[in-house]
């Protein structure tokens, strides 16, 4: 999910405007990117961990956009959901073995409003 906001408010959108958030499924993270030059690719920019990934295991991030109408106006809105996991006993980010009384998992789902509708 890339987004870009005009932080400094010099009326330009600069590197560090351009932020965003991913998956990283190879170490099962979010990720938060500070900067990068476009708005088209989350392969672009710097990226950091917005969780420790030795400590609870992301299992799923997605994000859906939707346009409804209220009124004559419409409204756009992101329902963003993450589910996560984490063993109490033992390696905490071994999910897959072990007793499934010691795996604890957590799923959030939140819906918010776009108020920048320009795209």
């Amino acid at each position: 999910m890339l987004f870009a906001y005009d932080r400094d408010e010099d009326g330009a959108l600069d590197s560090g405007d351009r932020l965003g958030f991913r998956y990283n499924g190879t170490d099962r993270v979010v990720e938060m990117r500070s900067s990068g030059s476009v708005l088209t690719s989350c392969d672009d920019g710097t990226w950091a961990n917005i969780n420790d990934e030795r400590t609870i295991v992301i299992e799923n991030f997605d994000v859906v956009e939707w346009v409804y109408s209220v009124g004559s106006a419409d409204e756009r809105r992101l329902q963003i959901t993450l589910d996560g996991a984490v063993n109490l006993r033992g390696n905490p980010t071994d999910i897959s073995s072990g007793d499934p009384l010691e795996i604890v998992r957590r799923s959030y789902t939140e819906s918010v409003r776009v108020r920048n509708d320009e795209l």
